[in-house]
């Protein structure tokens, strides 16, 4: 790998000299004008230590309570040199997170963390104790992924609470997080989730390849870190589910699908993930099948009209209006006539106009952003329509076309159902219908070639495997048996014998009838 501006590795073990250790770690972490580095020397046992952090990253209470203060009033040590910071660890330090470096690269990437480095004259290695006392943003509600029912609690911006909320709903010995560093220069912690024997060994081989790979600087996201090591940059749909939510993402795992944090991302990566991980949501899992089905078909129908209706509308009015009803004809027209705009033009205004509406709110305080999209709709709307820029009815399809990309659980999706919109606007103003299924043959054609960590992204309908109980229809929770076939699960079955199995039992007992 070449070298990196940023890495500045000092490739050197840490040395029995607490001097010459003290002095490369002061010249790697530039102590002189960084104001917020703090080299504590002191005396422990009548050798001489040194506690290494930064101002305001470590928690300093923590530093006294367990290293500090256990120090300086720990007995006198009389063995080997080389076996103080052994003695240190198993004897003095009360911190419950120590680990025994011998790399003075370990030490600086510990301190960089968050941790202190702790080191002893005489010893040619060094201990690092978890003491991160930085601020951090509490649970929250997910502002991505509102649900109506289910859990109202959201990732958060450390990688270790995120961990702990999916344990807490998914306590079995198979989940497994593998720690991993992206980035040459400026690493940052990640962790590769999964649960063993469920997850594919294939598909977890080839995340670590991948993942290990990267050659950057730094990967300071989650976002930057899906574009190192997704199978297609070029294409228009993600290929990695994102989740904010733990629930969602425990399901996910449960599908055999393996997860990807990063610490600084309130986010996560899910793969492999197919076109249809894009229109399920949390909520719908905890409803009843009935209700479920019915709200996914909603967004399976929305997303549809989102991305074909536009461009269907002005294929119609301007290539095949033959084809449309007399009346309707007659009522379009009629609108249409005092435009003096192309409908290609309208379309196009208005839709990037209900695109900055979109883009505004999101960004507008709280208290304005509730009242903005509205009103600015609805003045908009009305001003063109009044000044004969639109007519009424392309208003209407492209107020139904926006509120389909508004219901798609994925923001990233919807974008990229928003630039398949754009293509197939464009083919309609040239080639009509016939444009349209041209563009739409295409765009099936390289979906079908596409791939999420070397899974189709199209399965189980291409290759075809149609048996499976939640697409976009889903089965009652006891007939759903097997996994999730969209995820290579290694284990099949999720259930054995009667999901149900109390109805059995009532029937033989005379009680079912």
């Amino acid at each position: 790998m070449p070298s990196d501006p940023l890495a500045d590795p000092i490739r050197e073990d840490v040395s029995d000299s607490l001097e010459y250790s003290l002095s490369r770690l002061r010249e790697a972490l530039r102590a002189g004008v960084n104001s917020d580095v703090v080299i504590r020397r002191f005396c422990v046992s009548g050798f001489s230590a040194a506690l290494l952090f930064l101002d305001g990253m470590a928690d300093t209470r923590q530093l006294n309570l367990h290293i500090l203060q256990p120090a300086l009033q720990c007995p006198p040590y009389e063995g080997d040199p080389a076996g103080r910071v052994d003695w240190l660890r198993a004897r003095v330090l009360t911190s419950a997170s120590v680990t025994q470096v011998q790399e003075l690269d370990r030490v600086v990437e510990a301190v960089l963390r968050g941790d202190a480095a702790l080191l002893a004259d005489g010893c040619p290695a060094a201990l690092t104790v978890e003491a991160k006392g930085f601020p951090m943003r509490g649970v929250e509600q997910p502002v991505n992924e509102v649900v109506v029912i289910g859990p109202h609690e959201g990732f958060v911006e450390s990688a270790k609470v995120n961990l702990s909320l999916l344990r807490r709903i998914l306590q079995s010995p198979r989940f497994v997080a593998e720690r991993f560093e992206a980035g040459a220069g400026v690493k940052s912690t990640g962790w590769l989730v999964y649960l063993d024997g469920v997850a594919s060994e294939q598909v977890l081989g080839e995340a670590r390849r991948r993942l290990a790979g990267i050659n950057a600087d730094s990967v300071l996201s989650l976002g930057e870190l899906e574009q190192y090591i997704e199978d297609s940059p070029y294409a228009l749909i993600p290929q990695f589910a994102h989740t904010e939510r733990p629930d969602r993402a425990v399901s996910f795992l449960m599908s055999g699908m393996f997860l990807l944090f990063l610490d600084g991302s309130p986010m996560v990566l899910a793969a492999p993930a197919t076109v249809l991980h894009m229109v399920h949501t949390s909520d719908m899992t905890h409803m009843r099948f009935p209700y479920g089905t019915f709200l996914r078909l909603v967004l399976v129908v929305g997303m549809l009209l989102a991305t074909f209706m536009p461009a269907l509308y002005l294929a119609l009015v301007t290539h095949h209006n033959e084809t449309l009803p007399l009346a309707l004809m007659t009522s379009i027209y009629e609108t249409q006539s005092h435009v003096q705009v192309p409908v290609f033009f309208e379309l196009l205004f208005m839709t990037v106009s209900f695109d900055l509406i979109s883009q505004a709110g999101a960004r507008m305080p709280g208290a304005l952003s509730h009242g903005l999209g509205v009103v600015s709709a609805l003045i908009l709307g009305q001003a063109a329509v009044a000044a004969d820029l639109v007519s009424p009815m392309l208003i209407i399809v492209v107020a139904v076309s926006s509120l389909g990309l508004l219901t798609t659980p994925d923001y990233f999706f919807s974008i990229g159902l928003r630039l398949t919109q754009f293509v197939l606007l464009v083919s309609a103003a040239l080639g009509g219908l016939f444009g349209m299924m041209l563009v739409t043959l295409l765009f099936a054609t390289a979906l079908c070639s596409m791939t999420s960590m070397g899974a189709p992204m199209l399965w189980p309908y291409a290759p075809a495997r149609m048996h499976n109980p939640d697409l976009v229809t889903r089965y009652p929770l006891w007939q759903q048996r097997v996994r999730n076939y969209l995820s290579h699960p290694a284990r099949v079955l999720r259930m054995r014998g009667r999901g149900r199995a109390w109805e059995k039992d009532g029937k033989e007992d005379g009680h079912g009838q």
